[in-house]
This record gives structure tokens, sequence and C-alpha cells, in this order.
């Protein structure tokens, strides 16, 4: 709970000291369903770390993918803050990155797939990430617009939430 109360302060003031933060996770853990997979316990908590974990870093909006596990992932934070998550097709990288430009003082999150966020983060013009693994659910990727550009940066999160 430390670590977690650490990574919020911190992502707090990163998040304060930037014109726009976005911060982008993966969808929690999931079930063993085929279609449309739900969140699993370890992924509930996952959500339930994500809401504490960024309860305090301004967001302004959250963007989710059209899938079941992104929009759970997101309901915890979105209750906390009192917002409605925005969905947007999960490969249409176009449209969000378009909504996340009409946002450019605000603070968003934007919760997607290990085979989206890297696509995402690339055109919102923050460079290449490394492909996230299957079983991968503990990077967080923040994205802030400075004088000097988009920049990305990866810090891990919610660790122990198996």
């Amino acid at each position: 709970m430390k670590l977690v109360r650490s990574l919020a302060i911190t992502l707090t003031l990163l998040a304060a000291a930037q014109a726009q933060s976005i911060f982008l996770v993966r969808h929690a853990e999931k079930t063993a369903e085929k279609e449309n997979p739900s969140l699993s316990e370890a992924g509930k908590k996952r959500a339930e770390c994500l809401a504490q974990t960024l309860k305090g870093a301004g967001i302004a909006a959250i963007y989710v993918s059209d899938t079941a596990r992104a929009q759970q992932t997101a309901e915890p934070l979105a209750a906390e803050l009192k917002l409605k998550p925005i969905i947007v097709p999960a490969k249409d990288y176009d449209a969000l990155v378009a909504k996340l430009r009409e946002h450019k003082y605000k603070n968003a999150l934007v919760i997607g797939h290990s085979n989206t966020l890297p696509e995402i983060i690339e055109k919102l013009g923050a460079g290449k990430i490394d492909a996230i693994a299957d079983d991968e659910y503990d990077k967080m990727f923040l994205v802030t617009h400075t004088a000097e550009g988009m920049q990305v940066k990866t810090l891990p999160f919610c660790k122990s939430a198996k």
C-alpha cells in the first residue's frame, strides 16, 4: 500500500507540473472467456488499485475501448471522479488521438490493450515503446505534452494486484 501511495503522490506532482498528462494502461487481468471477457478477480483488484493510484492525478477524461474488460478497468476511478468513460473503438487510433488533442490542457486516462497502446503512443508523437506481453498488466505509460514535444515514461504500477 505504501508503494501505491508513493506512486500516487509522484503521479499527482508530475501531472500538476505538465501542460497535459495522458496516462495509458492496458486493461486489467481478464477471465478466460473467448468472447469479450470480463475482469478476473485479480483484474478487479488491479482496477481498484488503479483508482487509488490516479485519484489525485487531475484526470478530466477517461477513454476506454469498446470491450467489457477495458470498461470494467475504468469503473472504480470513474466512480471516484464522477466521470463517464468515453468509449472509442479499440482500433480507431485516429479518433482517440483527436479527442486527446482536443483536451490539450487536461489530463486523461486511456485504457487500451497490449496491441493498441504502442500504436496510440506513437500516434501521439511520443515515440515507440516495447511490445507489451500477453501476461503483462503492471505497466503505466505517462505521455506528457511539454514545450519540447510529447514524451513518454514507463512506470510500474499495482504489482501486487494478484
